[in-house]
């Protein structure tokens, strides 16, 4: 099982942006959808679904990368970004379409607006979870010997 982690791109609406989901429907992101594909090598270009399914309500499925989807709503797409590994291709997209809107990144996860400079990973994915284990570890270590000192 993995989890799979994702980024809000769009317009947020004031006081984040100036443009709010009116400045971006449904129609213009498939088409910025497809200006992005024909701007980058095949190997780094989204699956377009068309027709798109869903609704205004649930938002509307009109992409994926490696096989996870991109959701449009109200002005909004929904990007995987992050599942066992950081994905290229999403991280690409993720900063060529704020770019191209001269929009914003939402991550759910840290409860923040990001820059597209911090969609960069500092350290590989496994770096990060090699660490945290160690860290664990040490922890552990360090309370069983608490525990054991203590009886």
């Amino acid at each position: 099982m993995s989890f799979v982690h994702q980024l809000q791109v769009g317009y947020f609406g004031p006081p984040f942006d100036a443009r709010t989901e009116a400045d971006f429907p449904l129609a213009n992101c498939l088409a910025v959808l497809r200006e992005y594909n024909a701007t980058v090598p095949a190997d780094a270009q989204v699956t377009i679904r068309e027709p798109v399914k869903g609704s205004d309500a649930r938002g509307w499925y009109v992409a994926e990368i490696d096989a996870h989807h991109i959701v449009y709503k109200r002005g909004i797409v929904t990007c995987p970004y992050l599942t066992t590994k950081y994905s290229k291709t999403a991280l690409a997209f993720i900063a060529w379409l704020q770019a191209r809107l001269e929009c914003s990144i939402y991550s759910e996860d840290e409860g923040r607006f990001l820059t597209p400079v911090e969609l960069v990973p500092k350290t590989p994915f496994l770096d990060q979870i090699v660490e945290l284990a160690k860290a664990s570890t040490g922890a552990l270590a360090t309370k069983s010997s608490e525990q054991v000192a203590g009886s």
